[in-house]
């Protein structure tokens, strides 16, 4: 048996389930042994703390107490005691920046948020001999709280920038006008002789009053950066150093933000004072940005300052786009990549998520301004899934509690592969990537739905689960057991192998920046999703930063090893330099590139026009067809299939394929271009069985090679399935032989547990929560039956079950299923003759009343309240399976 494979069917697999688990002031060394030992009794060996102390006076949970330090002191030594791992979040509270309430301290005054503000005046010309107290525009609010601040708030340390006077014509600003008039400031007064014509005078300066969080570090600030790690992470170390890289794993960051805004509108770009009615919106700032600005811009930097917040006829988004590509760069050194540092130099794991919501992941406010960049130092790349953001099918507009109109395209997907993309060209990353996932699910992810969101997770490439309640609370614990054993199981192999990708969607953060018509990345890539073409989501910087991505354009596209088969680039006005260098590149080699709907227009940097000619342009919806004749495809379907996800990895000589079909029960017949032995890799159950697979020499072919394994299948709702290609040694039972079903004629005993006095004798199954029944109902419903078989069957099938299934024959216990299929093996217990069949479902509790208050403002936030309902029961058809020999 191959090394991987012997692995993965044993109990021996390192864990990849880091739960969220809260700790707090008020818990005892007994109640965390007793947390500890109820993740390991649910297969969890590691857990990630969160801490709040409730009594606490102000803002923070402070990390620097003798109460905190004697829990966590306790967590070290109940999880050495029972051979646990775990992480720390650095945020107390969420989200992480507050350095501990340090910034609150004099002292540290210094080290908070900066700003770049801007407020003008209009004035029509001529006017000789003009004077203006711009100093009274400097520090004004522009929010609407004017009145609520108190007189001393205003800064007296705000430094003017600059002052620019443009000419507007007919709406828009003439910036070939611009003139820098900051050396015409004189004791706050400036002295201008207005020209004819209507212009206004933009004020632009720095400022530590915006509209920002309030004491949370600056991630453009190396020095407010050190500041947080002086303050949380140090602390830390000293406390644990004995426990580092052993029991304790490393330190998470969570959502931390750009934060020029304080709020959670996903829509905050650059330049769109109609997301703040109207008014301009402070933008991120730091010293060293300042010098940086002028470094790049050169003598006129000053200039092109007013066109961050204003549009000119042309120029505009290329200074939009430079400002946005500085601030993420700044960002990607100074926060993550000297977290990063200071980490890893003490032997710890940094790991963390930014905010992705909404698209948000290339934004300011709550955003970071740029995914690939706040994530490229740190040791996995991360993401979360929250509510019902992902609910399988809803890859459409749809509502969540932090949204009314939700991109279901983008959690589908796009959220995903920003992560395992980020893991898969990082060479630091090493492959690995996580989803913090279920936070605000709620009860409707009960077994069926948390098995396929975890299974979309993994078809998607994510090797790392931060699970939030990985424990049901309405189940036998052995089911959460069951559970995340095989969430383990499927993360590590996903570690151990290597993707196998065909295609390089670009990243659009930079079309986005420069304006005008683009497209998110997840246009194209849904296409690609739905016809079976494998993609990751690639930043500009492949091209720029070669030597840290491992890039090679010698041959094509090569990234960190991945080797691609062609890049799409999503429509866009404007393309990075770097990426036209490379497509110019790509000529010479005849490496497909594809713009889909339109090419760009311009180069970002420069607004200049883009002259390659390279590449094909195709429609959206004619770019899977065209993407297939230009690479070597590695899985081909026989019929359309858009609701079935796949994902290719290799290793040990073998090729394993993970299949999900996230629509309606489906047959499937696929080619892929591998030979060998073909095998059923089931992880959820530890077992392998051999597949009975056709071998087609298809020379005719020129986009796979002469030889193709075609295997059919089918597959239930939700259904996943592994199929290892080529002999990995590993002990499988005999390929089944064809099979013929035949429906249980019988009438059923139906009683709820809960509710013995009812029974029903019926030979109709049905929604034991439907309307004329029980809606509310979610406890056991028990179903039982007689029935004659002349032949013994080899499987009870049971159709449609919501959701869990614990199946006797003849007083034997067959087993259960949580997720489909539920079918059940028989065989050793069926008799000819009689036997009695005795069903007992679990329905998913989501239905069950709330109690008013926290328990139901929650409810009120999770997929229950926009997700349709499961049924309740066993839907059926019930039938008996007979299998011919192998």
């Amino acid at each position: 048996m191959s090394e991987i494979l012997q692995e993965l069917l044993s109990d021996k697999v390192p864990c990849h389930l880091h739960p969220f688990t809260g700790l707090s002031s008020k818990d005892t060394k007994e109640s965390i042994e007793k947390k500890v030992c109820l993740l390991r009794s649910a297969g969890i060996s590691s857990l990630n703390i969160l801490w709040d102390d409730p009594g606490h006076e102000g803002p923070v949970s402070a990390f620097n107490s003798d109460t905190y330090w004697e829990h966590i002191g306790w967590v070290a030594e109940v999880c050495r005691t029972h051979a646990m791992t775990f992480m720390i979040q650095d945020a107390a509270p969420f989200p992480s920046g507050e350095a501990d309430g340090w910034l609150e301290k004099e002292e540290y005054r210094q080290y908070r948020k900066l700003y770049l503000a801007e407020r003008h005046l209009d004035i029509q010309g001529p006017l000789k001999g003009g004077k203006f107290r711009v100093d009274l525009l400097m520090g004004a609010n522009r929010r609407g709280d004017v009145f609520d601040r108190p007189h001393a708030e205003h800064c007296t340390d705000e430094q003017l920038t600059a002052v620019i006077a443009m000419k507007r014509e007919n709406g828009c600003f003439k910036s070939e006008t611009a003139k820098d008039l900051t050396e015409e400031v004189r004791d706050g007064i400036l002295f201008y002789d207005i020209p004819e014509g209507l212009w206004r005078i933009f004020v632009i300066y720095e400022t530590h009053n915006g509209s920002g969080r309030k004491e949370y570090i600056n991630l453009l600030d190396a020095g407010s950066v050190a500041l947080e790690i002086k303050a949380v992470y140090e602390p830390h170390y000293e406390h644990l150093k004995n426990e580092a890289g052993r029991t304790w794993l490393g330190m998470f960051y969570d959502e931390t933000e750009v934060g020029n805004l304080e709020t959670y509108d996903f829509t905050t770009r650059i330049g769109t004072p109609q997301d703040l009615g109207g008014s301009s919106q402070e933008l991120p700032w730091s010293h060293e940005f300042a010098s940086r600005w002028k470094e790049e811009r050169g003598e006129n930097y000053r200039l092109d300052l007013p066109l961050l917040w204003f549009c000119d006829q042309s120029r505009y988004g290329a200074v939009r786009y430079r400002f946005m590509d500085l601030c993420s760069r700044l960002i990607r050194d100074n926060y993550n990549g000297q977290v990063y540092r200071w980490c890893k130099d003490h032997g710890l794991q940094y790991i963390g998520h930014n905010l992705e919501d909404e698209n948000s992941h290339c934004r300011l406010a709550c955003g970071p301004v740029h995914f690939f960049r706040m994530q490229a130092y740190q040791d996995m790349a991360g993401v979360d899934m929250i509510a019902n953001q992902m609910f399988p099918g809803k890859d459409y507009t749809q509502a969540w509690y932090g949204c009314s109109e939700g991109d279901g395209e983008f959690y589908h997907y796009g959220l995903a592969k920003l992560a395992s993309s980020a893991g898969h060209i990082a060479p630091d990353k090493k492959g690995r990537s996580f989803c913090e996932v279920f936070a605000v699910y709620g009860a409707l992810a009960g077994t069926r739905i948390r098995k396929c969101i975890l299974d979309h997770l993994f078809v998607n490439g994510i090797t790392e689960l931060i699970p939030v309640d990985p424990v049901f609370k309405h189940l036998s614990v052995d089911y959460s057991r069951e559970l995340n054993t095989y969430a383990n199981r499927m993360c590590h192999l996903l570690t151990v192998t290597k993707p196998v990708i065909k295609t390089a969607v670009l990243y659009h953060a930079a079309a986005e920046w420069y304006g005008g018509e683009y497209q998110y990345f997840q246009k194209p890539a849904a296409e690609l999703a739905k016809h079976q073409i494998s993609y990751d989501i690639v930043p500009q910087d492949v091209f720029s930063d070669t030597e840290f991505y491992r890039t090679d354009t010698e041959r094509g596209l090569t990234i960190n090893g991945n080797v691609y088969d062609a890049l799409i680039i999503p429509m866009a006005e404007a393309i990075p330099a770097s990426v036209a260098a490379y497509i110019a590149c790509a000529e010479k080699n005849g490496f497909p590139v594809f713009y889909t709907d339109r090419r760009p227009q311009v180069i970002a940097e420069t607004g200049k026009p883009f002259m390659i000619a390279y590449g094909m342009t195709v429609p959206l919806s004619e770019l899977a067809g065209e993407v297939r004749k230009a690479i070597a495809a590695d899985i081909r379907l026989e019929q359309e299939a858009p609701e079935l996800r796949y994902a290719h990895y290799e290793g040990n000589g073998c090729h394993f394929y993970l299949l999900q079909n996230q629509g309606r029960k489906r047959q499937i017949t696929f080619h892929v271009p591998y030979a060998g032995p073909v095998t059923k890799l089931d992880l959820l159950h530890s077992t392998a069985e051999e597949i009975r697979a056709g071998v087609l020499q298809r020379k005719e072919l020129p986009d796979i090679q002469n030889t193709e394994t075609v295997v059919s299948m089918e597959l239930d709702r939700y259904e996943s399935v592994i199929l290892v290609f080529g002999n990995g040694g590993v002990k499988a039972k005999p390929a089944a032989g064809n099979y013929r079903t035949e429906p249980l004629k019988t009438v059923w005993t139906i009683r709820l547990n809960d509710l013995p006095e009812q029974e029903v004798r019926t030979d109709e199954l049905y929604d034991i929560a439907g309307k004329d029944h029980d809606p509310r109902y979610t406890g056991r419903i028990i179903y039982e039956t007689d029935a004659v078989w002349d032949r013994i069957p080899d499987e009870l099938d049971l159709g449609e079950v919501y959701e869990v299934a614990e199946v006797s024959v003849n007083g034997k216990s067959a087993g259960s299923a949580m997720c489909s299929p539920y079918r059940f093996h028989i065989r050793k217990l069926a008799q000819t003759g009689e036997n009695r069949i005795h069903i007992e479902v679990i329905p998913n509790p989501a239905a069950a009343p709330v109690e008013e208050g926290a328990a139901r403002l929650f409810a009120s936030m999770s997929a229950a309240a926009y997700c349709p309902m499961d049924p309740a029961g066993m839907l059926g058809p019930v039938q008996a399976v007979f299998r011919d020999e192998g």
